[in-house]
């Protein structure tokens, strides 16, 4: 048997006229916790990109 998880990730910027962005991850022997912070983390690294933001995954929530 094998563990599967699947996750959606969403980045919503502050400026409503900008478009958001979703990710998707789908990997397996991935726990729930690791899955869903790898798709979040995904997202916002996208929006990121766009807006010109420098954007660390290994830094803590609080710090971004």
């Amino acid at each position: 048997m094998q563990l599967i998880a699947a996750s959606i990730g969403g980045a919503i910027p502050a400026d409503n006229t900008q478009y958001g962005y979703l990710s998707e991850y789908h990997p397996y022997g991935v726990i729930e916790k690791n899955a869903r912070d790898f798709a979040e983390d995904l997202a916002a690294q996208m929006l990121a990109t766009t807006l010109d933001f420098e954007f660390n995954p290994e830094s803590d929530w609080n710090e971004r």
